[in-house]
């Protein structure tokens, strides 16, 4: 790896949609969905191996700072998705291994095999549920051990060949108002119908049908409940906020196509979308309000986005980090909708997360790099990748402070690398686990 310096509308017709984007991603990042089912069985287990020391060699992307590989993991397969809770990393890959790791140290903890393929739609995680989205079904894990809770298959769809409906988006709503009722698992499917299930036994509680398809991950408003949704057809979106435990509209408004995915920043819906190349109205990033709908600001950008990047909000620093689908990253003051700095950086950016750190914007390209820019001025800091492995593709990223967790695709081992992007000068804290020096 290496990090080096910048230079200056029948159902079927839903489907179909939502196969295309699928295939549209694939294509852009020059990965495919990994196909494949895996022999069925619950591992379950602990993985003994010792833990690696943390791997030497500083990346160095500008003279007098370090970028360093705190430790590098091999995985089974290619990685499909990452996400970082609590102090765990939480990764699934295509062929239904689902794989946890301390980001302290990558010290391995459970692993369970799936019997269907977890694909690269993102999981939902709170503190003792892993929910997943695979392909036919959805699955419900514990936390703590991987043990598989519940799965259900998704609704049967005579419009297809083989007669069912893909797994999509999935969310987690807690006990918003401590009635001590059962959490709720949202799941939705490619033919518009969500449902609200039992999270202890996955039984339905509630199901609604949306307009089109769902466009990317949903968003979850643990204090209220909401859980918001974006909804997608030919002509335009539609932004949908539910109650979590009865799947009743509160609001719904339109918005353009080319939308990203929702995110909450405390009372607020942050929504990025905008026309594509071929229309002249301008992209723009709203701030509504998560009660009414109500718009607080909006602010013009540079061109649209795909369903599947998630913008990374700091709610402690007021600010929204985000880059549209040409690879154009902003930083946008979250009180005011002010542009804090608009940066062009080469390479398309179809779908994953923003790692919004307490020092850095990171992302993933085409270019099979991770970009790392200066949260402050939006100066490229960075741009990491494996030049000893040509064709290996930056997947999935998260973070925990300023190390980033970085799976990568089409390269041997597939491996799963944490960065420390600038040298750490307190050690990184998570509950339970020892600090790194």
């Amino acid at each position: 790896m290496t990090a080096r310096r910048s230079v200056p509308s029948p159902r079927r017709a839903r489907r179909a949609g939502v196969v295309g984007l699928l295939a549209g991603l694939a294509v852009g990042l020059m990965v495919a969905l990994v196909a494949g089912c895996s022999d069925g069985s619950d591992l379950g287990r602990r993985s003994h191996r010792p833990v690696k020391e943390p791997a030497s060699g500083p990346r160095r992307p500008v003279s007098g700072t370090g970028v360093a590989l705190a430790w590098s993991e091999p995985l089974a397969h290619w990685p499909g998705t990452l996400t970082v809770h609590d102090g765990q990393v939480i990764v699934a890959d295509g062929h239904g291994v689902i794989s946890s790791f301390a980001v302290v140290d990558g010290a391995r903890g459970w692993e369970v095999r799936l019997d269907a393929s977890t694909g690269e739609v993102l999981p939902a995680v709170d503190d003792d549920t892993v929910l997943l989205s695979a392909a036919d079904q959805f699955i419900a894990l514990e936390r703590s051990t991987g043990q598989r809770r519940w799965a259900v298959p998704t609704d049967s769809d005579p419009t297809t060949i083989d007669g069912r409906s893909l797994a999509l988006g999935v969310a987690l709503v807690g006990d918003p108002d401590g009635s001590g009722a059962p959490s709720i698992a949202v799941t939705a499917v490619d033919t518009g119908v969500l449902r609200g299930r039992r999270v202890d036994d996955g039984t339905e509680v509630w199901a609604v049908t949306g307009d089109g398809w769902l466009a990317g991950p949903m968003a979850v408003h643990g204090p209220s409940g909401s859980v918001v949704v974006i909804w997608r057809t030919p002509e335009v979106g539609l932004v949908q906020v539910l109650d979590g435990a009865t799947g009743l509209t509160r609001w719904s408004r339109e918005i353009e196509p080319s939308s990203a995915a929702p995110v909450i920043a405390g009372d607020s819906v942050i929504v990025a979308a905008g026309y594509d190349e071929t229309t002249p109205a301008p992209a723009r990033i709203r701030s509504l309000v998560l009660a009414d709908g109500r718009e607080r600001w909006s602010t013009e950008l540079v061109t649209g986005f795909e369903p599947y990047q998630v913008p990374a909000v700091d709610l402690e620093g007021g600010e929204v980090a985000l880059v549209d689908r040409m690879g154009n990253a902003a930083l946008v003051e979250l009180a005011t909708g002010r542009l804090r700095w608009r940066q062009e950086t080469d390479g398309v950016v179809i779908a994953g997360r923003v790692a919004l750190t307490d020092g850095f914007v990171a992302y993933a390209n085409s270019h099979r790099e991770v970009m790392v820019l200066e949260r402050r001025t939006g100066r490229v800091w960075a741009k990491i990748s494996r030049d000893e492995a040509p064709w290996s593709v930056p997947i999935s990223v998260d973070h925990l402070g300023d190390r980033l967790v970085v799976g990568w695709r089409w390269v041997q081992g597939a491996p799963l690398d944490a960065i420390d992007l600038a040298p750490v000068e307190t050690p990184l804290k998570t509950p339970g686990k020892r600090p790194v020096h």
